[in-house]
This record gives C-alpha cells, structure tokens and sequence, in this order.
C-alpha cells in the first residue's frame, strides 16, 4: 500500500449495510479579518463506472470572519467492499486550493 501524501486529509465512513445514509459532520474556522465563499469541487474519476456514493452537502457557501462552518458529506454504499472520492475545496477569491 502506497502511503498518503500529508498534503490530503482523510474522511473515513462506516457502514452497516448498504443502501444506509452515514453522515460526517466537520467545523470549517475561517481566522481571517474577512469572511470569504467555498466551494467544494468533487474529481471525477473518468474510469469508474459505478454511480457515485458519496455526496457533499454543503457544496458552496460562505464563512464570516472568526466564524465557522459545517461541512457535511454523505455516503450512502450501494455494494459492499471499499469505496474513495476525490474532493477539492476552493476559496475562489483567496486562490486556494486544498
């Protein structure tokens, strides 16, 4: 197993079954003097076949100055076994992409 550049982070789901909504939930902190939009951008994978089963919830929007956001992602297996996706998200007006 290749190891995971430390530049990605990691969101792990469990499932007890497939066809079963799971939900995680994460707290976003924007430190800035200024509040600023995202957005989520997910990378498709033009091999893969199968119908996505992982799905952001909160897609775009805006963090105020020395607030924070909730960033929710769904998963939602419909076979057993593991399953990735790619994700980037961007403040356009910073020109940040993580």
């Amino acid at each position: 197993m290749t190891p995971i550049d430390s530049k990605f982070k990691i969101v792990e789901f469990e499932s007890l079954g497939t066809s079963i909504k799971n939900t995680k939930r994460f707290m976003a902190v924007n430190p800035t003097g200024q509040g600023y939009e995202y957005e989520w951008e997910e990378v498709y994978d033009e091999n893969k076949k199968d119908k996505p089963v992982f799905k952001c919830l909160t897609q775009k929007g805006i963090i105020l100055s020395g607030k924070k956001s909730e960033m929710v992602f769904e998963y939602t297996p419909d076979k057993f076994g593991e399953h990735e996706s790619h994700w980037i998200f961007r403040i356009p007006s910073e020109g940040i992409s993580q």
